[in-house]
């Protein structure tokens, strides 16, 4: 089995496909980690979930853009700087529609409520916040150095190294 890691595929279905292409990715063989953010900025987030569901061996470890999404899930809200960031794209790839604020201080408005199918809300829901394999770790953020990996913050795995002290 070989190894692959990618990250932040954002939605873009297209440059995943070719990525798995030329990489000649075996998806019943080979190993896949996605270090997070499958979500917002292209308009196939969908389309991107069902390919990643075609792999057997698949490791998901969660992002910020993810996170927000799962949170909009759970909740149905949303923040506004994850309309912006992207997110408007993840809701129409779900059939939703979106008003989106002037700013991310405008509140923008789902205007159509989203079909997220059980299978994607399960592949969401079985994201981790790490993954450690072969004495490597693999996140979407960053670590704060001095902690161990179970002392880590969730804000640190998911947006970024904590400053050192």
């Amino acid at each position: 089995m070989k190894r692959f890691v990618t990250a932040d595929i954002h939605g873009r279905f297209k440059a995943l496909k070719e990525v798995l292409k030329l990489s000649k990715f075996d998806y019943a063989k080979d190993k896949l980690i996605i270090l997070g953010d499958v979500v917002d900025g292209g308009i196939n987030t969908y389309k991107v979930v069902e390919e990643l569901l075609k792999i057997k061996n698949l490791v998901f470890v969660m992002g910020n853009h993810d996170e927000f999404f799962m949170n909009h899930i759970a909740s149905g809200w949303s923040e506004n700087v994850w309309i912006h960031q992207g997110g408007e794209n993840t809701i129409k790839s779900y059939g939703g529609r979106v008003k989106v604020g002037k700013s991310i201080y405008e509140d923008s408005i789902i205007t159509k409520n989203i079909n997220i199918p059980v299978t994607h809300q399960d592949f969401f829901n079985r994201a981790v916040m790490y993954h450690i394999e072969n004495e490597m770790l693999f996140v979407h953020g960053g670590i704060a150095p001095k902690k161990s990996i179970v002392e880590q913050d969730k804000h640190t795995l998911l947006y970024q190294t904590a400053k050192v002290e």
